[in-house]
């Protein structure tokens, strides 16, 4: 598993997951 960055709509904050299965 790569890590991937994305963005948190509703607190429109960018937040680091270090698995896709967080998201």
């Amino acid at each position: 598993m790569r890590n991937c960055i994305y963005f948190d709509v509703e607190a429109n904050s960018p937040k680091h997951i270090s698995t896709v299965n967080n998201h």
